[in-house]
C-alpha cells in the first residue's frame, strides 16, 4: 500500500511540475542579447557605451579644439539627435527625458574621451576595437530605429504609414544630421550606409509588425517573424552584419558605412 501511494505522489509531482524550458541555442541566446533580454540584458550597457564612444569619437575627430561646455550639448545631440526628432514630429515625450540613463551614460562617455583623447580613440581605431564598435553602435541604432517607428504607430492614427517610415528614418540617421548646420552634407559623397540602412528598417519594422498587407503574406512565408522579437532581432543582425561584410570584403551595396571608412567600396 506504501509503494502504491509512493507511486501515486511521484506521478502527480510529475504532472504538477512545469515543463523545463527549451535549452537555449546558438540563435535564441544571439537574439536575447541583441535585444538585451533575461540574463544578456547587461548587454545594453555595453552597447550604449560603444553607441557613445563612436558618436563621440566623429565629433571630435570633425571639431578637435572643441570646447568642453560647447561639446556636452553636441554630443548629446549627436547620440540622441534622430529619436529627439522623429519624438517632437510625433508629439511624444523625447527619449532622453523617458530613459535617464542615456544622458548620464553620454556625458560621462564624452568627459572620459575629451580628456584622454588618443587613448579611448586609438582603441576604436584598432581592429578589435573597430569591430567592437560596429556592432555596439549597430545594435543601439537600431534600438533607436525601433523606438523611434514605435512612438509614430503609437502616437498616430491606426493604419498610418508614412510617420512610422519617416521616424525610423530620423532615429536611425538624424543624429547624423546634428547640429543642424549640417545639413544633408554626410550624403555628399553618394548614398550613406545610415540613410540606406534607416529607410530599409523602418520599412521593414512596419510591413512586418503593422501593415495589414504584407504582414500576413511575410508571417505565410515565414512563420518564426509572427514573433515581433523576431522581427526586431532580424533587422538588427541585418545592420550588424553589413558593415563587417563591408569591412571584410569592400562590397557595401547599401551605401558606404561611416564606420568603415578604409574599406575599398564595391558596389553591385
Amino acid at each position: 500500500m506504501f509503494h502504491l501511494s509512493a507511486a501515486f505522489f511521484v506521478f502527480g509531482a510529475r504532472q504538477a511540475a512545469p515543463a523545463p524550458p527549451p535549452p537555449a541555442t546558438a540563435v535564441s541566446t544571439l537574439k536575447d542579447l541583441f535585444l538585451f533580454q533575461g540574463e544578456l540584458s547587461w548587454f545594453f550597457w555595453v552597447a550604449l557605451t560603444g553607441f557613445c564612444m563612436c558618436n563621440v569619437a566623429t565629433m571630435l575627430g570633425s571639431t578637435p579644439k572643441i570646447k568642453f561646455a560647447h561639446g556636452v550639448p553636441l554630443a548629446v545631440l549627436s547620440c540622441f539627435g534622430g529619436s529627439t526628432l522623429a519624438a517632437i514630429c510625433c508629439g511624444a515625450p523625447i527619449v532622453i527625458f523617458v530613459n535617464e540613463k542615456l544622458v548620464p551614460t553620454c556625458l560621462a562617455v564624452y568627459t572620459v574621451m575629451y580628456y584622454l583623447r588618443e587613448p579611448p580613440i586609438g582603441f576604436l581605431r584598432s581592429p578589435l576595437g573597430s569591430l567592437l564598435a560596429s556592432v555596439t553602435y549597430e545594435v543601439m541604432r537600431c534600438h533607436v530605429i525601433i523606438g523611434s517607428a514605435g512612438i509614430a504607430t503609437s502616437s498616430l492614427k491606426e493604419g498610418a504609414t508614412v510617420g512610422p517610415l519617416v521616424a525610423g528614418l530620423l532615429g536611425g540617421c538624424g543624429g547624423a544630421f546634428m547640429p543642424l548646420d549640417k545639413g544633408l552634407a554626410p550624403l555628399a559623397n553618394g548614398s550613406n550606409w545610415r540613410f540606406m540602412s534607416a529607410a530599409l528598417g523602418s520599412a521593414w519594422l512596419h510591413a512586418a509588425m503593422h501593415d495589414p498587407r504584407t504582414k500576413p503574406t511575410i508571417v505565410g512565408a515565414f512563420p518564426v517573424f509572427a514573433d515581433a522579437s523576431y522581427v526586431r532581432f532580424a533587422l538588427i543582425s541585418f545592420c550588424v552584419a553589413m558593415p563587417l561584410v563591408a569591412r571584410f570584403t569592400g562590397f557595401a551595396p547599401f551605401g558606404a558605412n561611416p564606420l568603415v571608412p578604409d574599406a575599398k567600396v564595391k558596389r553591385s
